[in-house]
């Protein structure tokens, strides 16, 4: 699916089914949409950064089960997903292999970001939640708001040398962190790397 299509989706329904809305775009990418979100329904009283990325390639629930944007929970099994509703029902539904590097992909995300929590220079990781929408799967990955940072090419030209230093070391160091734990960011540029105005660097999209 594409993400302009995934993205008009989500706006139409407007909301999820316990209020989280779609009327905040932050940024939108190859691989997800990424929402503004805060408030009661997500238990926080600070803004959140919420991606959400489609797992399934089609429709693999029942049209008309689900009205809106629904939540779900989802058991992996070898080859094959169970989805269960809110209601009680259940769909079992056997991956594709596209959809299998989907689901692993949104996974080894999440798993990273709680890895890496100890790092003070990685967005901050909250949770993850399955949703339906129109009989599709997506997932939705809770992380900090980067709301004050901007992209390091966007930040450097307007700083000094010793700001710049001072970023560039902070990078470094983040990077040296990860290698420790044997990670490593395949897809590290400036788009990934956030800068607040008082310098402080954080990096994301594992």
């Amino acid at each position: 699916m594409k993400m302009e299509r995934f993205s008009q989706q989500l706006k139409r329904y407007g909301r999820t089914s316990e209020g989280l809305d779609f009327t905040r775009p932050i940024a939108e990418g190859g691989q997800g949409v990424v929402y503004e979100m805060g408030g009661k329904v997500v238990g926080q009283t600070d803004l959140l950064a919420v991606k959400f990325q489609p797992v399934s390639v089609g429709q693999i629930v029942p049209p008309g089960r689900f009205t809106g944007v629904q939540q779900v929970q989802v058991n992996y099994l070898p080859g094959k997903i169970v989805i269960f509703d809110q209601r009680g029902g259940s769909y079992e539904h056997m991956l594709t292999d596209e959809e299998h590097l989907r689901l692993q992909n949104v996974i080894f995300e999440r798993q990273t970001l709680k890895l890496l929590e100890s790092i003070k220079g990685v967005v901050g990781y909250k949770h993850q939640k399955f949703y339906v929408l129109e009989g599709m799967l997506f997932s939705a990955l809770f992380m900090e708001h980067l709301k004050d940072c901007v992209p390091l090419d966007e930040m450097l030209p307007g700083m000094d040398k010793e700001g710049k230093y001072h970023v560039i070391t902070e990078l470094g160091e983040i990077v040296r962190q990860l290698g420790e734990k044997d990670i490593v960011h395949k897809d590290l540029k400036p788009d990934n790397v956030q800068v607040s105005q008082s310098g402080d660097v954080k990096l994301l999209d594992f």
